[in-house]
């Protein structure tokens, strides 16, 4: 029995239990339900209420979660399981993918158990060689490892000297593309991933009609397309938009322009917030910390925390000027957080994924936050607006009866204080409780 395992409550899988706190959130973006009740099922919500409005059987099991609220499992819609770094040198990163498949499965035990840790209870694969993904898929699903649900894409699809050029993942001419997205579905993907790069004000790495087989494809088969857009230009993000994929993945740049195209459009936008507010070279003695010296998440988070806070101070010029990293960009942070609030005020649908670090997620939402967006909406990006984008809402994403029990609870009131997200509590997948899970 894995150590993982050996730390799953199975109390739940069968009967009825409950949850009382002292707020929950549901996902929706509505106001919190105070002193309230969730009631399980067989695995799924069976009541959600007030205390008074509840009535529990005498047999069911309650436990008392005071000074907490829950909320739903937060759904990270940008995650790369068997990747460990975040801003490496472009070669180190790179060579991480050519990894055997043993050392990529042993870097994506540990970051999913970290994940799941930071309350997030589904992930979206956005590109993965040999299909690793849908291998850790099956073994979370079976109870073997632990980790969040797992929405596997298999690889990246892109051309030839796109982004972060691989030739496993190159794929040029739309029937070439058609068939290979046939193959990838087979297999197993449930999302496909396209990377494309900016080539000039008017060009994209992929002709549009190569874009469009892609997304054509895709559809017939029922999966949705997921593309990496940066660059200088956002000729990638209106490309895309013409051919309807369904969500931009980092979405670089985004002004005043690139929102007035997304009006009217059901393309998402799937932020990865703090890997640009983070985006230098990590020293061993930052790993060191995560492997060796971390009791919690939340110890982890705060001095993820800490870490960009100090990274910031002594690079202010990150506020307002771009960063260059081979043929990506990062954006200038003021701008484009100024831009993530304008996109929210019209009305696009906006969800967040890590990228790189794991276990901190909940960052995330706080950068939401700081753009100005208010708690309760970027809780709702992280949950149920996340699980309409990954086409999971009629099964997860918000808590109310029929649905999947993935929930969480944090100390303290989210809504006055967004940083205590950082203190997951009780974290349920599936209807199964996760208790004294060890960081370590």
């Amino acid at each position: 029995m894995t150590s993982g395992t050996a730390q799953a409550n199975k109390v739940g899988q069968g009967g009825e239990w409950a949850v009382v706190a002292d707020r929950v959130i549901d996902g929706t973006g509505a106001p919190p339900i105070s002193d309230a009740v969730l009631v399980v099922k067989d695995g799924r919500i069976l009541q959600i209420g007030t205390r008074r409005e509840i009535k529990l059987s005498p047999n069911t099991q309650l436990s008392e979660y005071r000074n907490e609220t829950i909320l739903p499992g937060f759904i990270d819609t940008h995650n790369h399981p068997t990747l460990k770094p975040i801003g490496a040198e472009f070669k180190d990163y790179k060579g991480q993918f050519y990894d055997p498949d043993a050392q990529l499965a042993t870097r994506a035990t540990r970051n999913l158990r970290i994940d799941l840790l930071s309350g997030v209870t589904t992930i979206r694969v956005v590109g993965e060689l040999n299909f690793v993904d849908v291998i850790l898929a099956a073994e979370v699903q079976d109870g073997i490892i632990v980790g969040p649900n797992i929405i596997p894409s298999g690889p990246r699809l892109g051309p030839t000297g796109g982004h972060v050029w691989i030739p496993e993942w190159c794929v040029d001419e739309p029937e070439n593309i058609r068939k290979v997205i046939g193959d990838y579905v087979s297999k197993g993907s449930r999302l496909i991933k396209l990377g494309l790069l900016d080539e000039s004000p008017e060009k994209t790495s992929y002709s549009d009609d190569e874009l469009l087989a892609a997304v054509q494809e895709s559809h017939s088969l029922g999966v949705p397309v997921a593309v990496h857009c940066t660059g200088e230009w956002g000729s990638s993000i209106l490309h895309c938009l013409k051919a309807g994929v369904d969500a931009i993945e980092h979405v670089v740049p985004l002004n005043r322009n690139i929102i007035d195209h997304l009006k009217g459009t059901k393309t998402a936008l799937s932020l990865t917030p703090f890997c640009y507010k983070v985006a230098q070279p990590q020293p061993a003695s930052y790993f060191h910390y995560q492997d060796f010296e971390a009791v919690s998440a939340k110890d982890w988070m705060d001095y993820n925390a800490a870490v960009s806070k100090d990274f910031l101070k002594s690079n202010p010029e990150i506020m307002t000027k771009d960063r260059y990293f081979g043929r990506e960009v990062f954006p200038a942070l003021k701008p484009w957080m100024e831009a993530v609030r304008e996109a929210w005020e019209a009305g696009i649908t906006i969800c967040i994924g890590s990228d790189a670090p794991h276990g901190v997620f909940p960052l995330n939402v706080e950068f939401l936050v700081d753009c100005g967006i208010p708690p309760i909406a970027a809780i709702a990006a992280a949950t149920g607006v996340a699980a309409k984008v990954c086409r999971i809402d009629q099964s997860t994403g918000t808590l109310s009866p029929g649905k999947v029990a993935d929930f969480i609870s944090v100390r303290g009131n989210p809504i006055e204080d967004i940083q205590t997200l950082r203190d997951v509590n009780l974290i349920v997948r599936n209807g199964v409780r996760y208790e004294g899970l060890s960081f370590q």
